[in-house]
């Protein structure tokens, strides 16, 4: 009994460690998913920017953090992670964009630099020109 308690402790432990940084507070569960939020939105303005370069007519930005998406793409033998953001310009409700960035599976460390477009400028559906 006390070995298959021990399996349990020692794999929920694995578990943990595996989806959840500690900080070395025991009681912070958040999740990768979460912190690599708040970094973007600590970079939303580099965000924003990027989306304005694209096309000289955007004169505003505006990001739907609730449609944020994580994927894994890459062949057999290279996976790439990455996380791709999407909004609409100029406060047009049919606008849409699509940003997307890297990230490193092991550490979670989103590469700002590799911020590239992810999708076209459009409205209703055609490509903003």
């Amino acid at each position: 009994m006390t070995v298959v308690i021990s399996l349990a402790l020692i794999g929920g432990g694995i578990m943990l460690h595996n989806n959840y940084k500690t900080n070395g507070n025991l009681f912070d569960f958040t999740s990768r998913e979460d912190r690599q939020l708040v970094y973007l939105k600590e970079h939303e303005q580099e965000i924003i920017d990027f989306v304005k370069a694209q096309n000289p007519k955007i004169e505003s930005v505006q990001i739907d953090w609730d449609e944020t998406f994580w994927g894994k793409g890459g062949g057999m033998f290279e996976n790439t992670y990455y996380i791709r953001v999407f909004g609409q310009f100029n406060n047009i409700d049919n606008s849409s964009w699509g940003a997307q960035v890297f990230y490193d599976n092991e550490s979670g460390e989103i590469d700002m630099n590799s911020l590239g477009q992810g999708g076209h400028l459009r409205i209703g559906g055609e490509i903003f020109e």
